[in-house]
């Protein structure tokens, strides 16, 4: 699959940049430079007007800047420490020693939406939905996979993570 070449540096085009705050021990997200305000759907307001069943206008809450604020909260949520800000799966870091978990975490990440919403399929209280562990030698790369793995989960899909540290 050959990828477009991004148009903002800081965000790569998904609207949520990531920053390193002091005296924070996790990455930030937040909303990214790169993204047009006031918001072209609703003006801004953060609402839109939207008929009920007897013709009145009612408020609804904008959805593009509902689910875009959702995502950056599922982020902030993932308490991913500050010194994998970078951590992505993006495709310049395969290689031949890491291809094939690149290639399972692709498959997991286009499965997993399925997974989480499909009706005939454990939900995710289950005993088979419990998490994700990846085991080999220090240093390479686990942790890196697994942070890079939760920020697509959470800003490009809207999947909820949480990372978990052991030492």
């Amino acid at each position: 699959v050959k990828k477009t070449a991004c148009n903002c540096l800081k965000c790569e085009d998904s609207g949520v940049k990531l920053s390193i705050v002091s005296r924070r021990r996790y990455i930030q997200a937040g909303l990214c430079d790169c993204v047009t305000v006031p918001c072209p759907t609703c003006k801004g307001s953060g609402f839109l007007l939207e008929g009920d069943e007897m013709q009145r206008d009612m408020a609804i809450q904008c959805p593009d800047c509902e689910e875009r604020e959702r995502r950056i909260q599922l982020y902030n949520g993932t308490r991913i420490p500050k010194r994998f800000v970078n951590s992505r799966q993006q495709h310049e870091h395969r290689d031949p020693d890491n291809e094939h978990v690149f290639d399972l975490l692709t498959v997991i990440l286009q499965n997993l939406p399925h997974f989480l919403h499909g009706d005939d399929l454990p939900r995710p209280g289950d005993e088979l939905f419990k998490g994700m562990v990846l085991m080999g030698p220090p240093g390479c790369g686990k942790t890196h996979l697994m942070t890079g793995f939760a920020y697509q989960c959470t800003v490009h899909y809207g999947i909820s993570c949480v990372f978990q540290g052991f030492s």
